[in-house]
């Protein structure tokens, strides 16, 4: 999880210094894709755990 909190600290900053709207799409897209990527990760490492505890 901690490399997944890097790009996105990475991406952030690219994104506040871009000044191009078309590379500020491409940026904002990609850090909603690592968002989204993050989100279902952990989803699956809680449900994964809850399952195993249930057994």
């Amino acid at each position: 999880m901690i490399e997944l909190e890097i790009m996105l600290n990475d991406l952030s900053k690219l994104y506040e210094k871009e000044k191009g709207i078309r590379n500020r799409v491409l940026l904002e897209k990609a850090i909603d894709s690592l968002k989204d990527y993050e989100t279902a990760k952990s989803t699956v490492l809680e449900n994964t755990y809850l399952i195993k505890k249930q057994r």
